[in-house]
């Protein structure tokens, strides 16, 4: 009779075992059963001789590993929401020019790009119409309104801001020479240098027609100087010549380009003359230009020894501004009963420049 193993009862599962954490891995089991034969069963007798010996009645042991697992659910995979059309914008570089540059305001900017049409357009209409800011955001009881426009000039007014200004104009003057810096080419200059003592900036605002808005049209930032050189003028531009003392230097001097030639920047230049010192007004040849544009160069000639000089170029053509009305406007300015000091016309009587000085930034 053949030895069968005895039946037991059924392993025991781990499916309805509590687990102590929630986040323990089961421990694993090992098992190992004996399996004898049943001394019932009687193994039969053999000969006494036997011509071969019976085989060995040894037992048998039989090893059951019972191992416990846990099982893992698949989290499902989440597929990426479909496209409604499944179209994609491209743009293909062949080599042309995808950018393009404005006419009137000179910024360079992509038209297939939303981003850049919208800063365009934001920057076009303060490039020609001018920056408009809250009434209370240009004239505060910090500031100092050191103009009032008069029958002429109904509502305009140039504000002085300095360090001591309310942290509102200061935000205010940064997003002005923002757009001046980069319309002129300049470098930005830093808050603590900006703000340090040495700089004062004048804004010549307009009212809006809305109320309590008014527009910045004009921009003057002028800062303490030492010393200045005779512009020598030439084919390759204008030459440092001799030196000469200063007080003023205009480090810019901007205007909105619908209101150009009608004197906002004359009206700033002789405004600051007055108020940059306290208690004093700057001599005409002690205020320097911090090397001009070709536009600058035009206009600080033309303030320095007279409208008369002045001529501008506009698409090409010249433009004598004496036969305008804006000239005339910008020459009443000049006459009124705070006349200027006359024009001084030593240097060029001496052949030694066009008159004006240029100074060097600091940095």
């Amino acid at each position: 009779m053949s030895l069968q193993p005895r039946r037991r009862p059924p392993a025991a599962t781990y499916a309805r075992r509590t687990r102590s954490h929630p986040y323990k891995r089961p421990e694993l089991t090992e098992r190992r059963v004996l399996v004898e034969p049943d001394p019932s069963e009687a193994t039969p007798e053999l000969d006494a001789t036997p011509s071969t010996p019976p085989p060995p009645t040894n037992k048998k042991a039989f090893s059951i590993t019972v191992t416990a697992t846990r099982l893992r659910t698949a989290a499902p995979r989440r597929k990426k929401p479909a496209s409604r059309d499944g179209l994609t914008q491209l743009t293909l570089d062949l080599g042309q020019s995808l950018r393009t540059t404005c006419q009137d305001c000179g910024m360079s900017y992509h038209p297939s790009d939303t981003s850049d049409v919208s800063i365009h357009t934001r920057f076009h209409r303060k490039s020609l119409a001018g920056i408009e800011f809250s009434a209370a955001a240009t004239t505060s009881a910090t500031s100092s309104i050191v103009w009032r426009g008069g029958a002429a000039e109904a509502g305009a007014e140039v504000v002085a801001i300095t360090a001591s200004s309310s942290a509102t104009e200061k935000r205010r003057v940064k997003e002005a020479l923002e757009v001046v810096d980069s319309e002129l080419g300049a470098a930005t200059i830093e808050d603590p240098v900006l703000w340090g003592g040495r700089f004062k900036v004048f804004l010549y605002s307009v009212p809006t027609g809305s109320r309590g808005r008014r527009r910045v049209v004009g921009v003057l930032l002028v800062e303490r100087i030492e010393e200045g050189f005779v512009a020598e003028g030439g084919e390759g531009g204008v030459r440092l010549g001799e030196k000469r003392r200063a007080v003023m230097g205009v480090c810019r001097a901007w205007t909105a380009r619908d209101w150009r030639r009608k004197g906002v920047a004359i009206r700033l230049i002789e405004t600051a003359r007055k108020a940059f010192v306290y208690g004093m007004k700057v001599k005409k040849e002690e205020v320097a230009f911090s090397q001009p544009t070709e536009s600058g160069g035009r206009l600080a000639e033309g303030w320095y020894r007279g409208p008369e000089k002045v001529r501008l170029k506009e698409k090409g053509q010249d433009l004598d501004v004496d036969t305008t009305e804006a000239a005339k406007k910008r020459d009443a300015i000049l006459t009124e009963a705070e006349q200027p000091d006359p024009p001084a016309t030593s240097f060029t009587s001496e052949g030694k420049g066009t008159g004006w000085l240029v100074y060097v930034e600091r940095d």
